[in-house]
């Protein structure tokens, strides 16, 4: 071994009055502090971006597509908005002149058909599952 080497090994901390310190344990780093990521909320607000439009895009196809169903029950029912539960599925707040049973089971015998319509219109490579919700009171 070198001297310098020696010297490292046998080199002591004193304190400001000149008593020798006693070496501390080192504190263990706590895993959940994490550093920020300067471009975190950037990516947030591009996924809500994102999020937003495709719902946009989704509710201008319903709106087109309802018309041309072949149950007349949905010629009537109107798009209040499309919501984001997560990646896979979406609200669909729907308003109607009928019953609220009545238009939810036309819904839920049009989804298929709703759904294939939406996939042609999107460019995804999995198309949400739609819910649908009555909006009104």
């Amino acid at each position: 071994m070198s001297i310098h080497h020696h010297m490292r090994q046998r080199m002591v901390a004193f304190d400001d009055d000149g008593h020798e310190e006693v070496p501390r344990k080192k504190t263990p780093k706590v895993s959940y502090i994490k550093e920020r990521d300067p471009y975190a909320s950037s990516k947030k607000k591009q996924d809500l971006r994102k999020t937003r439009q495709l719902c946009g895009q989704i509710a201008k196809i319903l709106h087109l597509c309802l018309p041309d169903a072949a149950d007349p029950r949905l010629f009537e029912v109107h798009i209040v908005d499309v919501r984001s539960l997560d990646v896979a599925r979406l609200e669909v707040l729907v308003l109607g002149p009928g019953p609220v049973d009545t238009t939810l089971a036309a819904l839920a015998h049009a989804k298929p058909w709703l759904r294939d319509e939406v996939s042609q219109g999107i460019r995804r490579k999995r198309t949400p599952e739609l819910l649908f919700v009555w909006a009104g009171d």
